[in-house]
């Protein structure tokens, strides 16, 4: 079916027509706003006297807020770690449950296998932690696994041990 383009301009017309009657009226002022005249004066402002003597500049930045904050403390006085690292899977265990099972090498570094208690592998370098102590890989061996671990004392909180692992063998082997 087609529209003839008369049609069209006369359904325009009827529209625009329709919503001026609708909403082009001005609406008429109330019988009590007539009757009100309009003021001419405006009442002034109130009067305000700011004195800004022994106050600080509000658009100068405070200096004070943004020097840090430094606390005196004494000798046993804990300090927040500074390089706060995202902690290793394999530090999740204990030391004594994690298994070294054997080595690899590959492009001439020494590559450690840890089994977990349920039996999941891991590979570890030097430099990766391990244990609940946060031991640290210093050397992997042929036959051996060395790392040093946080041992703190009463006397000593930064006391580290150095712990061995041997390579674990099966029974079946032995």
């Amino acid at each position: 079916m087609k529209i003839k383009p008369y049609f069209i301009i006369g359904l325009t017309t009827l529209v625009v027509a329709v919503m001026h009657t609708a909403f082009g009226q001005v609406a008429e002022p109330t019988p009590a706003a007539k009757d009100k005249p309009i003021p001419t004066e405006v009442a002034p402002p109130p009067v305000f006297d700011y004195d800004a003597k022994g106050k600080r500049d509000p658009f100068v930045p405070n200096a004070e807020v943004f020097k840090p904050k430094i606390v005196e403390c004494t000798v046993d006085c804990e300090q927040p770690a500074k390089n706060v690292r995202k902690p290793e899977p394999l530090e999740l265990f204990n030391l004594e449950s994690l298994k070294f099972v054997g080595i690899l090498t590959f492009a001439g570094e020494i590559i450690a296998i840890i089994e977990d208690p349920s039996g999941h592998a891991y590979t570890i370098k030097t430099g990766n932690y391990m244990g609940s102590n946060e031991g640290k890989v210093m050397e992997i061996g042929s036959s051996h696994l060395t790392l040093l671990e946080k041992a703190p004392t009463p006397s000593d909180k930064n006391a580290t041990r150095s712990v061995t692992l041997k390579l674990h063998k099966d029974e079946e082997e032995k």
